[in-house]
């Protein structure tokens, strides 16, 4: 079956022109996400070593220590001007508190919540270093694979809108027109959002969601087949789709919100 599939893109230029053309699209697009995805590695690793070196340099237990040393004090407040772009929320929040009131008493608070910081980044250290350094066959293999899912999407984008333009210009009435673009925009939602969450699922990075935002997903992701079955509910199942989408935006935080993956 292969040999005559193999023969008959030989001895078809057209057939021959397109694999070719093909090969060569997902040879260039694959070296091209490969070097956004190592340079955008590159710019986390590095973003952490900064971080580490900054949490490490504030040398708040000395102040702790010497709570009346007033040039350990003036040393801690330069260093924390200059890290504060690096600060977390909750250690940017208790150090204005600090310039506030120069109070010693909020130091140890402190001092916790730039350990609990440390062991987060020595944590999100380890999960990169396995990118650079794969020790298993499945790291190795979620390295190499890791630039063909967004050109597995984009093919599969490429697919949908083909379809749609294919059936657009044989339906005769405008309603037939309107419902296939419902269902055509209702499969990419639907991709989008799948694709979205699949990727966070492999790299293990998908956030705890509960039932409720669990159940929106679903309903996005698998409303589709309804207007599969029945095409004239295209147009009510994308409205579906797209209200099930603005109640997940608006009952996720800037943390859970997966638009920012």
């Amino acid at each position: 079956m292969l040999n005559e599939l193999i023969t008959y893109i030989q001895t078809n230029p057209v057939w021959s022109l397109a694999v070719t053309v093909l090969v060569s699209l997902t040879i260039w697009l694959y070296k091209e996400f490969k070097v956004m995805i190592d340079r955008n590695h590159s710019n986390k690793v590095e973003g952490i070593q900064k971080k580490l070196y900054v949490y490490g340099h504030l040398e708040v237990v000395k102040v702790i220590h010497h709570p009346h040393d007033s040039l350990a004090l003036n040393e801690l407040m330069n260093r924390m001007g200059e890290a504060s772009s690096y600060f977390s929320k909750d250690i940017r929040r208790i150090s204005r508190d600090f310039y506030k009131s120069f109070d010693p008493e909020l130091l140890p608070t402190l001092l916790e919540f730039i350990n609990v910081e440390l062991e987060r980044l020595h944590q999100e250290q380890l999960g990169l270093n396995k990118y650079d350094t794969p020790t298993d066959l499945e790291n190795y293999i979620d390295k190499l694979t890791q630039p063909l899912k967004p050109i597995g999407f984009i093919f599969l984008i490429v697919l949908v809108i083909v379809f749609y333009f294919m059936n657009f210009f044989q339906l005769s009435t405008g309603w037939e027109r309107v419902s296939l673009t419902a269902f055509t925009l209702g499969i990419v939602l639907s991709g989008m959002v799948f694709y979205v969450l699949f990727s966070l699922w492999i790299r293990k990075d998908l956030p705890a969601l509960g039932t409720y935002r669990w159940m929106l997903n679903g309903t996005i992701m698998l409303s589709p087949f309804l207007a599969f079955v029945q095409g004239n509910l295209s147009v009510a199942v994308l409205l579906i789709q797209l209200i099930a989408f603005v109640l997940f935006i608006r009952s996720s935080g800037p943390k859970d919100n997966l638009l920012l993956y």
